[in-house]
């Protein structure tokens, strides 16, 4: 190539091949599809982990789920190596073998790429109280940080306010019936205004501040998490809304909303509900129970100032539900308003909790639920 100055002399002649710049052009076409099929291998080496990790705590066959994975994910059980190096851990690795298209003139046709990942799966974090208000500012504002004025209700399992207790209702009882002793515990008042109340021996009484029976994070449901990736197509997330028809529709999963969760519909499923907003169930007849974590509902709106005494962030109403699993919303109200029988085997643990139904029945079980499963990916 030969470049001209405007009188028509020579400036400089360059010199290239064309045969050179189309091949290194077709290589990085090669280049490109083999970075494609490496995202693709740990994208499918990262689910297969998990979901062996997964499948190992809950006695299900590691190596089925692993290869179910691996398929869901693009692959075969063949490009599949699942390990299990110490006890607990499996490590999954996946192979494919990317066809080349311009490399062959190099003498290269085909070339495998891997990708490894390795997971395991402890168990998680359960509440052995009913009920625990985790702020301690509520009576500065003139509010109750756990305020009970719904009547006939059994509690068993514990109680405890970081900072005061108001029981203005009649007939709850706190565990009396319901051995071992159920502890009634606060920080700075106890006011029992209601006729009929009944609690174990010694109790309540004034305790310290106490930290948290449970600590649940939103970055660990949100899209790409662990518990996203092992949920794999049972994982739910919507920017919007979600609500009843939503959930009826799919059954089963994890659901992840960067808005609110609105449960008016009569579902019995498995479920873990995470909102970055509020949550709020007001169907009857619900039988739900968790599906990750033994965290049912998870309301992540972040109030301030007196508005975490008395802005719900999970409200759960309706009749004759049954429901299992930890309520958690450490930065609001969580707020039960149903009747008739309905039941919580569980704990609700919020900044604030207020109980204004009737007929309702909260038990922790005493040592906590059930310890559920935690899956984490290792590399």
């Amino acid at each position: 190539m030969r470049v001209y100055r405007e009188d028509g002399a020579v400036l400089v002649t360059v010199t290239f091949s064309l045969v050179a710049l189309l091949l290194i052009s077709a290589l990085a076409v090669d280049i490109g599809m083999v970075m494609v099929a490496r995202r693709a291998a740990q994208n499918s080496a990262d689910h297969s982990a998990l979901s062996a990790a997964w499948a190992d705590c809950h006695g299900s066959d590691p190596t089925t789920a692993a290869q179910t994975a691996a398929v869901r994910n693009g692959h075969t059980a063949a490009d599949l190596t699942l390990t299990e190096p110490t006890s607990g851990e499996w490590n999954a690795e996946v192979s494919d073998d990317v066809s080349l298209s311009f490399a062959q003139v190099l003498g290269v046709g085909t070339l495998t790429v891997k990708a490894d990942a390795a997971a395991a799966c402890t168990g998680a974090s359960s509440a052995s109280t009913s009920i625990f208000a985790l702020g301690d500012t509520c009576s500065t504002w003139g509010k109750d940080q756990i305020d009970i004025s719904g009547s006939n209700q059994m509690i068993y399992g514990g109680v405890h306010s970081n900072d005061g207790i108001r029981v203005g209702g009649s007939d709850n009882d706190f565990g009396p019936s319901n051995p071992p002793v159920d502890k009634v515990t606060y920080v700075s008042y106890f006011n029992n205004g209601g006729g009929g109340n009944t609690f174990d021996p010694t109790y309540p009484q004034s305790i310290g501040n106490q930290p948290s029976p449970v600590n649940f994070a939103l970055a660990d449901y949100q899209p790409g998490s662990a518990n996203a990736l092992a949920a794999g197509s049972e994982y739910y997330f919507r920017n919007g809304e979600i609500d009843g028809s939503y959930i009826e529709s799919r059954g089963d999963g994890l659901y992840y909303s960067r808005d609110n969760i609105k449960l008016d519909k009569e579902i019995t499923a498995n479920v873990t509900l995470v909102a970055e907003g509020v949550i709020e169930v007001s169907a009857s007849n619900q039988n739900l129970n968790p599906y990750v974590d033994g965290l049912l509902a998870f309301g992540g709106h972040v109030y301030s100032g007196d508005e975490q005494c008395d802005k719900f962030v999970v409200s759960m109403g309706g009749s004759t539900n049954d429901w299992t699993g930890i309520i958690y919303g450490p930065h609001g109200l969580i707020e039960m308003n149903g009747s008739d029988n309905t039941t919580v085997t569980g704990s609700l643990v919020g900044f604030s909790v207020r109980l204004n139904g009737s007929n309702i029945s909260i038990d922790s079980g005493g040592t906590g639920l059930p310890p559920d499963y935690k899956v984490q990916l290792l590399r």
